[in-house]
């Protein structure tokens, strides 16, 4: 509370530019403004839920098989769980990289791109 109260005061005082940072009231005020429209807000909500949602299940769903079939018989294990220790090495920030970089805002998909994104990016 202590941190916005000092944004929110430093952005009165103009220490803060508006174009640079805005403040917690008008950020608020957009807020309730995009909420109280009826349709800007709760869509992207609705839209980026069910976005986790499909991400989660075909996660889980793929986990899942892969386990099996590692588990479950010898030559899964070889074929699956090599790769699978392998990919566990790689660090978090460089695998969302990774995988973010096949997705863009309005734009095509760029999976070709996306195994080359993470050495690039992360070094």
């Amino acid at each position: 509370m202590l941190l916005l109260l000092l944004w929110q005061l430093s952005s009165s005082a103009g220490m803060l530019p508006a174009d640079v940072l805005a403040s917690p009231g008008t950020i608020a005020r957009a807020g309730g403004e995009l909420i109280g429209d009826g349709g800007t807000l709760p869509h992207a909500m609705g839209v980026s839920l069910r976005r986790v949602a499909v991400g989660l299940l075909l996660g889980g769903a793929v986990g899942i098989a892969l386990a099996l079939v590692s588990g479950l018989s010898r030559l899964g294990e070889d074929l699956v769980d090599a790769p699978v220790q392998m990919l566990r090495t790689v660090p978090g920030s460089a695998s969302s990289r990774c995988s973010s970089s096949g997705w863009g805002s309005g734009r095509p998909r760029r999976w070709p791109s996306s195994p080359w994104a993470s050495p690039s990016t992360s070094i």
